[in-house]
């Protein structure tokens, strides 16, 4: 059995105290399927400290959730990493944008704007983006074999 949620921790080297941190998962697709391979991968909860902002802490935080995805491959349904944003962020759009990740209409993956912004304590409108990842070279033989 694989761990399906990791939470990576950026701390700075000589104090330890934190300075950013993000969350992934790996969600079931929906309803009480007995399958428990399908599953749809999730980056959440993504901070960085005011103070260490635009250092590449995010940045290396979201690759550290884009290679722990990668690794997964054999308990998610596809090869895809999704997020939810604030439309009005535009610094992080800005900046998952230029990692790869693009819109996605929600009905694409079966799900509702209201699906989208469930459950979020904060306000305003969330977008959702995706990136497909590369699959490793272990994947693509096992694959090539099925």
């Amino acid at each position: 059995n694989r761990r399906l949620q990791q939470m990576f921790v950026a701390c700075e080297s000589t104090s330890g105290e934190v300075v950013g941190f993000a969350e992934v998962d790996a969600r079931p697709l929906g309803g009480n399927s007995d399958d428990n391979r399908i599953n749809r991968s999730y980056m959440y909860n993504l901070a960085v400290d005011k103070k260490w902002k635009r250092k590449g802490i995010a940045t290396e935080l979201i690759r550290a959730c884009e290679e722990f995805v990668i690794n997964m491959h054999e308990v998610c349904a596809e090869n895809r990493l999704y997020l939810r944003v604030r439309s009005c962020n535009n610094a992080a759009i800005s900046l998952y944008k230029s990692l790869g990740y693009d819109e996605v209409d929600p009905a694409s993956i079966s799900l509702t704007k209201e699906d989208i912004n469930s459950n979020s304590l904060e306000e305003g409108e969330l977008v959702l983006l995706a990136k497909d990842l590369p699959i490793d070279a272990e994947c693509e033989v096992e694959c090539e074999v099925e």
